[in-house]
């Protein structure tokens, strides 16, 4: 059995902390025991505690999304130390066999924690990093207390590939909570008035920029225009990312009326 202590950088639920929630379930049915930390309070903290992993807390400076300005680099930078000391002083209560990182803001600090304690640490990559943030990401992944660098895909990793064999690449999953729930399709869409002669195209997935909401718009008004059967529905507000963009995109297509839906935050299973 292995002691896992796990670093997340957010305690809202992201997709890297749906995947968190899978990953904790399945190591607790090997026989393993995971311990989350989060620098805040959060709905991720409470589903963990549901499948009985303890959670605590540790310090992160709470940063803005998106694009980080001169200052606020700094302001991150200054308190790597105060944040490092927070995940070693939680390190160290018992005795653990692995630090596994969940985001790139606790990349470093967490780092520097695993060096102390001694412990070996994974780093779980979810998105495609440049610049500044990439550079650092990647000096993190060359220290020798980092055994293991996953990636969602082969785009998430390129930008990483000097790390050579300890970059492996875990596609995401379909959950096991998706596989096993009871079909809904029919029900859902009676509740979205859909017509049994239309054709539902539905994203999942927090509204911003970088997840490509607008681009499947753009592409596909011809289609809209084209077949008076077909509906666009997006399921998931901006939550911390991006809520200009969910403003802006609701306030454009407005017009659509009901062929362009913004279902807002819904449960994914539904």
């Amino acid at each position: 059995m292995a002691n896992i202590l796990v670093v997340d950088q957010f305690a809202l639920m992201g997709g890297a902390q749906r995947i968190l929630l899978d990953l904790a379930e399945g190591l607790g049915k090997a026989g393993h025991r995971v311990t989350a930390l989060f620098p805040s309070p959060g709905p991720i903290r409470e589903e963990l505690n549901r499948l009985g992993v303890e959670t605590g807390d540790y310090y992160l400076l709470p940063m803005t999304s998106g694009k980080k300005s001169l200052s606020e680099q700094a302001r991150y930078f200054a308190t790597i130390p105060k944040t490092t000391k927070s995940i070693l002083a939680a390190a160290r209560k018992q005795r653990y066999d692995l630090l596994y990182i969940n985001g790139p803001r606790a990349a470093l600090p967490a780092v520097n924690a695993a060096r102390s304690a001694g412990l070996p640490a994974v780093i779980a990559v979810h998105l495609i990093h440049r610049g500044r943030a990439l550079r650092l990401l990647a000096k993190c992944a060359m220290r020798s207390e980092v055994k293991l660098v996953t990636f969602c895909s082969s785009h998430a990793a390129a930008p990483l590939k000097g790390i050579g064999e300890k970059g492996k690449i875990l596609p995401n999953w379909v959950s096991p909570r998706f596989l096993e729930a009871p079909r809904m399709r029919d029900a859902a869409r009676t509740n979205l008035n859909i017509g049994n002669d239309e054709i539902a195209v539905g994203v999942l997935g927090r509204v911003s920029k970088t997840k490509g909401q607008r681009l499947l718009i753009e592409a596909a008004l011809p289609i809209l225009d084209a077949d008076p059967s077909v509906r666009l529905l997006f399921a998931g507000g901006a939550d911390f990312e991006d809520p200009e963009e969910e403003r802006n995109l609701k306030a454009e297509y407005a017009p659509r009326g009901r062929r362009i839906l913004f279902a807002d935050k819904t449960d994914p299973v539904e």
